[in-house]
């Protein structure tokens, strides 16, 4: 494929997972206003992402399955008319019961063979060499795609005067969004031969428990567990700017866009090239854990006293470093080494584990908000400071397996030329 349809293909894939993605953490911007449309409370609002993940979490492996056996293309558009579907349904009825129902089923429409789906697409369009830059890129465009939905989303939103009507007719803009994705994906993203090649291969050449064995799955689980946990728990940042330091709703919901999406799209690739240059992603991701843990711990000198714009630096900076490990956790997938008749399986796994932090981040932050006030904010950097362990540590301990594996081949090639 030539790099301008590669690239072009990159941005369809990503332009439908920004769209896709709108309505399930619709309280990244929209989180005080959520609370109000809905009449709920804050552990309320978590309960709705332990919903959403829980239906995600038991349908990765199956999902992963099919992403495996059917177009890819096919899958996600199908996914874009669910979603749609579901954001028509929300805005119509705009009540708890419903938005319980609405995050289980997105559960389906996101999630199943859409996620593996998404990632095998990305995978493909660039070579072994090249993955770290394929996925930096894709989160970058993801994030640029996101950012100029979520401004005109904000745009919609301020049209109107009470929190229902200003939700519903933004849920509306987001099945609208849907529904371009689906043709964008269709017009745009072309399915290669590799596609036809893998759904030919026997799936008995290698056995997927064999392939479990391989300890860097779970290492590459632990990284992506790490760095999504991360990328979701650094969401809270936008009420602690106006809880912590009274920043008004709309101010904070621009700053959440800017730091969200804005910086998403400029840290992510900057993880891919760096992975490129260096030549391996996992370094760089034992720079960013590293990095992004040191800057958090700095919130603990942190008061209502403090500077403002200080906070600002602190926290966009931390949101840099996060993304650029957030862009390319996926390209530990190549470093793994399986057939591509089993790579949706291996996604799977690796996002079963990998996104299990939406089962009870949201819930446990929300409540230690709710039990605690402003001081919950010290609990919830001590747990996103113990991420930054978790992605370090493994990051180091894939990284020394590797070693060990060339190492070995090695050896083994040597015993046989010596044998000959």
């Amino acid at each position: 494929m030539k790099p301008f349809g590669k690239y072009l293909a990159l941005f369809a894939l990503a332009f439908g997972s920004a769209s896709s993605y709108a309505l399930p953490y619709i309280k990244y911007i929209f989180y005080d206003a959520l609370l109000k449309g809905l009449q709920i409370n804050n552990e309320q609002l978590g309960l709705l992402f332990t919903f959403y993940a829980g239906v995600h979490l038991c349908l990765y492996l199956p999902g992963g399955w099919m992403a495996d056996r059917f177009s890819i293309r096919k899958i996600l558009v199908f996914s874009f008319f669910g979603t749609a579907a579901l954001c028509v349904w929300l805005a119509a009825s705009m009540n708890y019961r419903s938005a319980i129902f609405v995050w289980a089923m997105l559960g389906f429409s996101t999630g199943f063979a859409y996620w593996a789906a998404t990632v095998k697409g990305v995978k493909r369009l660039g070579s072994n060499k090249e993955q770290g830059k394929m996925f930096g890129f894709f989160e970058s465009f993801t994030g640029l795609s996101m950012a100029m939905i979520l401004f005109l989303a904000l745009y919609i939103f301020s049209l109107f005067h009470s929190a229902v009507s200003s939700l519903r007719a933004v849920i509306l803009f987001y099945a609208l969004m849907n529904l371009v994705a689906a043709l964008i994906v269709t017009f745009f993203y072309k399915e290669s031969d590799v596609y036809e090649q893998e759904r030919k291969e026997e799936q008995t050449q290698v056995r997927f428990v064999s392939v479990l064995r391989k300890p860097q799955i779970w290492l590459a689980s632990l990284i992506i567990f790490s760095g999504y946990g991360l990328f979701s728990g650094e969401t809270f940042f936008t009420p602690y700017l106006t809880r912590v330091f009274g920043v008004t709703v709309g101010l904070s919901a621009i700053l959440s866009i800017i730091r969200t999406y804005v910086l998403r799209f400029m840290g992510t690739p900057v993880g891919g090239l760096l992975s490129e240059k260096t030549g391996s992603s996992l370094k760089v991701l034992l720079f960013s854990f590293s990095v992004t843990g040191i800057l958090l711990m700095a919130f603990f000198a942190v008061s209502p006293g403090t500077q403002f714009i200080v906070v600002l630096l602190l926290m966009f900076t931390a949101s840099i470093t996060t993304y650029m490990a957030f862009g390319i956790m996926w390209a530990t997938v190549e470093e793994i080494r399986v057939p591509g008749s089993m790579l949706g399986m291996v996604i799977g796994v690796t996002s079963l584990i990998g996104y299990m932090p939406d089962l009870f981040v949201h819930t446990l932050f929300g409540r230690w908000l709710d039990l605690y006030g402003n001081d919950g904010y010290r609990y919830i950097f001590s747990f996103l400071i113990l991420l930054c362990f978790i992605g370090t540590l493994s990051s180091t301990l894939f990284i020394i397996s590797l070693k060990k594996n060339r190492t070995a081949r090695k050896m083994q090639a040597e015993q046989v030329s010596h044998t000959f």
